[in-house]
């Protein structure tokens, strides 16, 4: 997945810097609502996200791109893994990317504290890798996805920005995603059988709908 963050960091640059309009880091908790508390109430995570907006001119409304990527669970198994692996360290990571287009309304544009409201529709991956390694922390074996899936997404927010130099603005707010239904796994949903020396996932089902808390860095070259 290296290439797909590469991407995506150099379309927000392309956005920030060659349109000169403003670019912004963040990072962001997770928080399941909806079917998907229901289905797997337990989860949690947190993640990064980065963002390209254009300023359409005499105006404050923002519009852009938004990519973000969550971990939402992590589990990690060592010890004896059959003949075929034997004595591994077996880690699942348990993830969610997100592509969106975003619209960015801000009610009041000048001052110190500029509050705004958005708006985004697009997609969002959901996955969950296995990297084994050996007994040995730098010795690498093998990984893969265990099972991915994507579903439409798009949401509403509202956040704050505060002014901390002339371009520089502190972010923060808090985002409602919705999705379609997805398939996907979580720690509770893998078990391991000792005797038979193999894995049992629990594929669920639900819309993958969540909140996001947002604190991060807005920069505005415009």
């Amino acid at each position: 997945m290296r290439w797909v963050y590469v991407f995506f960091f150099m379309s927000v640059i392309h956005l920030g810097v060659i349109a000169q309009f403003s670019a912004g880091f963040h990072l962001q908790s997770f928080h399941p609502t909806g079917d998907l508390k229901e289905a797997a109430p337990n989860i949690w995570g947190g993640g990064f996200g980065i963002e390209g907006l254009y300023r359409i001119p005499t105006s404050p409304l923002q519009v852009g791109l938004n990519f973000g990527m969550v971990r939402y669970g992590s589990e990690l198994r060592k010890g004896w893994h059959g003949t075929i692996l034997g004595d591994v360290r077996y880690r699942r990571q348990f993830e969610l990317l997100q592509m969106s287009i975003l619209t960015r309304f801000h009610i009041i544009d000048k001052g110190y504290v500029r509050p705004y409201i958005e708006g985004q529709i697009g997609v969002q991956g959901v996955y969950t890798r296995s990297i084994i390694r050996g007994r040995g922390r730098d010795d690498f074996y093998d990984h893969f996805l265990d099972i991915h899936d994507f579903a439409l997404s798009y949401g509403f927010g509202v956040g704050v920005q505060i002014e901390l130099d002339e371009a520089i603005f502190l972010d923060v707010g808090i985002r409602d995603i919705r999705s379609s239904r997805t398939e996907f796994l979580t720690p509770n949903s893998v078990s391991f059988d000792r005797d038979a020396t193999q894995y049992s996932l629990d594929v669920q089902q639900a819309r993958f709908n969540h909140w996001q808390g947002i604190l991060g860095i807005n920069i505005r070259l415009d």
